[in-house]
C-alpha cells in the first residue's frame, strides 16, 4: 500500500487542487477511489494470513480450535485418515475461496481500467 501511494500520480492531486478541492475532498474523491484495489489486496492477504495462522492456536488452545488446527489434528501419525483429511481440507478451503470470489471483481475492474477496456 505504501509503494502504491508513493507512486500515486501527483498530477491528479495537483489537478484537484486547481479545481478547488480541499485536501480532505481530494483524498475522498481522487485518492480513495483509485486505491480500492490495493486496499482489497491488503485485506485479502491479511485475512488469509490470519486464517492460515496455525501455530499459536495449536500450542495454546485445547478446545474451540480453528478449522486449520482441526485439519492438522486429523492427520494421524500412524494412520493417514485420507477421507477425513480431504473433507476437512475442502471445508477449510471454502472460506478463503468465497473471500477471493467476492473480491475478484476489484481485480477484474482494475485490469479493465488499466488496459483501457479493450479486453
Amino acid at each position: 500500500m505504501q509503494s502504491f501511494l508513493a507512486e500515486f500520480p501527483r498530477e491528479l492531486i495537483e489537478a484537484s487542487k486547481i479545481d478547488g478541492c480541499t485536501p480532505i475532498r481530494t483524498f475522498l474523491h481522487v485518492v480513495l477511489p483509485n486505491s480500492l484495489t490495493p486496499m482489497a489486496t491488503v485485506g485479502i492477504l491479511q485475512f488469509l494470513w490470519c486464517w492460515n495462522s496455525m501455530l499459536l492456536p495449536m500450542l495454546y488452545l485445547r478446545s474451540d480450535v480453528p478449522l486449520t488446527v482441526l485439519l492438522a489434528r486429523i492427520a494421524g501419525s500412524f494412520e493417514p485418515n485420507l477421507d477425513q483429511q480431504s473433507v476437512a481440507a475442502i471445508v477449510t478451503m471454502a472460506v478463503p475461496l468465497v473471500v477471493f470470489i467476492v473480491f475478484q471483481r476489484f481485480f477484474a475492474a482494475d485490469a479493465r481500467n488499466r488496459s483501457g477496456g479493450k479486453e
